[in-house]
């Protein structure tokens, strides 16, 4: 039995030598996102803002296992709900097989703010959970084939974002010398917020 009560199942999955059609790398740096592919990528399709859809949201830390049900916003302090992001720019890079999003609020004072107190959850401890990340996409690649996937990322620190280098130092400032901030994001697995799924 799977989560829930519900089946489960194990899948073998041999590899063919064919294009894999989803992304083999996902990067995060300061307002922006790098998907890396396999192959390359069709140039009107993947720098078409149009083609993509982002969302964002954070979910809150208490002594219950899940978040009943529900996501909490982290550019509108103590709503709930996931906030949508739009997309600056695409740039796709000579080979066409890395899209750079430009995202302005992938910044690492985000990732690391915390819901505060909210009264709903007595609780609720007062601590960041990252910044979770939804990115749905329809492109074509260079040949043609439909690119459809959707990508949760969760982000508890942003490469090159001065703030994570400062946040790093400053917590291992009590054991001697200061180490750098980790060069990229946790790519866990994170739940989609309840308009595409739900969290129990």
């Amino acid at each position: 039995m799977g989560h829930g009560g519900d089946w489960g199942s194990f899948h073998r999955i041999r590899y063919t030598g064919k294009p894999l059609g989803v992304p083999v790398a996902v990067n995060t740096r300061k307002e922006g996102i790098e998907l890396h592919f396999d192959e390359p990528l069709g140039f009107e399709s993947a720098t078409n803002p149009e083609n993509f859809s982002l969302s964002l949201w954070s979910y809150p830390w208490t002594s219950q296992y899940g978040t009943r049900r529900k996501v909490y916003s982290v550019l509108r302090p103590g709503e709930t709900g996931a906030d949508p992001v739009s997309i600056r720019s695409i740039q796709l890079s000579d080979d066409r097989k890395r899209l750079t999003l430009e995202i302005p609020e992938i910044r690492q004072s985000l990732a690391r703010k915390s819901l505060g107190i909210l009264p709903e959850l007595p609780d609720l401890i007062d601590r960041p959970m990252g910044l979770v990340m939804a990115i749905d996409y329809s492109i074509r690649s260079a040949s043609g084939s439909v690119l459809e996937q959707r990508i949760h990322k969760t982000i508890h620190n942003v490469a090159g974002d001065i703030d994570s280098v400062s946040e790093t130092a400053t917590a291992h400032s009590g054991h001697g010398n200061a180490s750098p901030a980790p060069t990229g994001s946790s790519t866990r697995a994170a739940q989609p917020p309840p308009e595409i799924g739900e969290r129990d």
